[in-house]
């Protein structure tokens, strides 16, 4: 996962990502698939990832996991500017972010999926900001869900997706 990093912050050592500033780092781990995750060692002593695959690890009960249906925080990252220019960006997002696990065209599949005129009206805001959700939220808590149903958990997942007024 470190390399991840490495990689999308164009850093080759840690300690040159000390150099990097907050956004880039935030963004980057968001980028890299692993958000927003407090690895303190402590308590939480791997990525859940890695965690919840050992069923030896947890007690194979209930779980209920979930996000809301809008689930981009690229935004906190960056004024609004500059969100409009990456969603203006939108395809070389997505190709940065899906071409180091999938080929061409699967990638070109997945632009479909979130294509801005043909899709979102043309509105590449709302496109980028599904996909972002999508990529770094949504699909890992699917992914998460399976692999503890796998485990022998019983699992609930769900999808709030009530706008608020």
């Amino acid at each position: 996962m470190v390399q991840q990093l490495l990689n999308f912050t164009g850093a080759s050592s840690i300690a040159e990502l000390r150099d990097r500033d907050a956004a880039t780092l935030s963004s980057s781990t968001v980028m890299a698939g692993w958000p927003f995750v407090a690895l303190d060692r402590d308590i939480l002593p791997q990525h859940p990832r890695e965690l919840y695959s050992n069923p030896k690890n947890f007690v194979a009960f209930e779980f209920i996991v979930g996000a809301n249906t809008y689930e981009d925080v690229a935004f906190m990252t960056m004024g609004p500017g500059e969100y409009e220019a990456m969603a203006d960006n939108m395809e070389a997002v997505v190709q940065s972010s899906m071409s180091n696990q999938y080929d061409s065209e699967q990638v070109n599949r997945i632009l479909q999926q979130y294509n801005p005129d043909t899709v979102y009206d043309g509105d590449h805001v709302a496109a980028l900001a599904q996909f972002n959700g999508d990529y770094a939220i949504q699909c890992p808590i699917r992914a998460m869900a399976s692999m503890l149903e796998s485990a022998g958990a019983k699992v609930y997942l769900y999808q709030f997706a009530r706008l608020a007024s």
